[in-house]
């Protein structure tokens, strides 16, 4: 996560969401994504929850 040093102090939480992936022997997806045709990428999400 690439952030400016002032925003850093405000980070609550951050995590990598890999519901939407398709890997079902390493990863529990979305009850919709049932094949690589249907999964929302192939790359996880990375996300932080800012208090500004």
């Amino acid at each position: 996560m690439m952030l400016p040093p002032p925003l850093w102090e405000q980070v609550q939480h951050g995590e990598v969401e890999r519901r939407g992936v398709w890997a079902p022997s390493t990863i529990t997806s979305f009850d919709t994504v049932t094949s690589k045709w249907n999964r929302a990428s192939d790359h996880a999400a990375v996300y932080v929850d800012l208090d500004l």
